[in-house]
């Protein structure tokens, strides 16, 4: 039989290693009660480069600049007709 709660200890253990989890912890955002929540499949996974994070952020800001300023240039045209 399998021993579940040893494979969830090691996966967690390896997820220590790759994540800065220490860090985490100093800023209080969450304790090592909240990766035993996280279901084991999820914490196979290796992290993402931090290059992935900065073209996810600027691929938000572009769309976000974008979005203000489509609505900025609606609400100037709709002023200028009244």
């Amino acid at each position: 039989m399998i021993d579940t709660d040893a494979i969830s200890l090691a996966l967690i253990a390896r997820f220590k290693e790759k994540w800065p989890v220490q860090l985490w912890e100093e800023y209080g955002w969450f304790s090592d009660d909240y990766l035993l929540i996280i279901n084991p499949h999820w914490l196979r996974f290796s992290p993402p480069p931090p290059v992935i994070h900065y073209t996810l952020a600027s691929i938000y800001i572009a769309i976000l600049v974008t979005g203000c300023f489509g609505n900025i240039m609606v609400l100037y045209m709709y002023c200028r007709s009244v």
